[in-house]
């Protein structure tokens, strides 16, 4: 399978990306339209709102294609599970917590999840950019 190929499969939207242990997580990618498979792409992160999603971020068709037809590797993480009022959701503490409220080092899991796209795909990790909404937006 191509690079090109092997990117079009790769941690989408039916398909995540996980890393595993204790800091690991779901993570979803998009590609720019017409990547070759080689030239190298700068990461963007954005991270979900509370009570979001990255897969649910994915669909956000005009953010991704704004993104990505500049080149930019579009990288939506998942925050962590944990009940908020009784009800199970993905969020983000966006701190070093003794006791993290999902049982993860948020930090930690965006930290492995740059070093598995940059085992993965050609990405020059100083041009990174992080964003997001709302409580992601305190996570960024």
């Amino acid at each position: 399978m191509s690079a090109v190929s092997a990117a079009e499969h790769a941690c989408n939207a039916s398909s995540p990306c996980v890393i595993p242990g204790k800091d690991g997580g779901r993570y979803y990618l998009a590609f720019p339209k017409d990547w070759n498979g080689s030239t190298q792409l700068k990461p963007f992160v954005f991270f979900h709102g509370h009570g979001g999603s990255g897969a649910a971020k994915l669909r956000n068709k005009g953010l991704v294609r704004s993104l990505t037809s500049r080149n930019y590797l579009y990288i939506a993480p998942d925050g962590g599970r944990f009940n908020f009022r009784n009800r199970p959701m993905l969020g983000w503490a966006a701190r070093h917590e003794k006791n993290p409220r999902a049982g993860r080092s948020d930090i930690r899991f965006v930290e492995n999840v740059l070093a598995d796209v940059a085992r993965r795909f050609p990405v020059d990790l100083q041009q990174t950019i992080v964003s997001g909404f709302s409580s992601g937006g305190s996570m960024a």
